[in-house]
């Protein structure tokens, strides 16, 4: 996407879900993936999807729950009220009636009778983009000031592995009220492998981890 600078976020959302029409043409059971960069399935995981894919219809679609790092593999964000955060993976398309609806507004009582809901725990890694991912972010992001602060200073925490993590970045006011943030005990052998070759998984991680240790 070649966004305007100063864009607001819901004007680029809007764009992400419309634009596409003026560098392909979608015909009538098109399916489309409408993903970001860096969310990652395992294989059962793309089998799953794959599998879904053929049974749906036009103008609808299908999304899942996704595990959202912050930062950092040792934290995650459970979404808001705790729940699983959803994204959706792939809608078919149509007279256009479901793009339209998602597009503009993305309330969810407008399209959800067009969707499928999954707990399939896709991985949404925001950490995994390198070097200047964290300046690009903060760029794009529409927040009050108290939440910039908030979001420094998470980061210095996490960065410096302070004791009791949890309860430092719990303790931090400016998103939402307050960061809903807990560390995350996540297994080595629960990431993809295709993740587990890139410079920031190493990072945090140490060596790659070996495909035939899983037997």
């Amino acid at each position: 996407m070649d966004y305007q600078e100063g864009i607001e976020t819901a004007q680029a959302y809007f764009e992400a879900y419309t634009s596409f029409k003026m560098v392909v043409d979608p015909k009538p059971d098109d399916v489309i993936f409408p993903l970001e960069s860096d969310l990652f399935f395992t294989a059962v995981q793309a089998l799953q999807i794959l599998h879904e894919v053929e049974s749906i219809k036009v103008d609808q679609g299908f999304g899942s729950t996704f595990r959202l790092f912050f930062e950092s593999p040792k934290v995650s964000i459970p979404g808001y009220g705790g729940q699983g955060r959803q994204r959706k993976v792939a809608l078919r398309y149509g007279s256009g009636q479901l793009m339209d609806m998602i597009a503009h507004g993305n309330f969810k009582e407008t399209y959800q009778p067009h969707l499928q809901w999954f707990d399939w725990g896709l991985f949404h890694y925001e950490w995994i983009r390198p070097n200047e991912y964290w300046d690009l972010r903060m760029s794009q992001l529409s927040r009050r000031p108290i939440t910039y602060g908030a979001l420094k200073q998470a980061r210095y925490i996490i960065e410096k592995n302070v004791p009791n993590l949890k309860q430092a970045l719990e303790s931090l006011q400016g998103w939402d009220g307050s960061f809903t943030l807990t560390t995350n005990d996540m297994k080595l052998e629960d990431h993809p492998f295709h993740i587990r070759e890139h410079p920031n998984f190493v990072k945090y991680f140490g060596a790659p981890y070996e495909k035939d240790n899983e037997g």
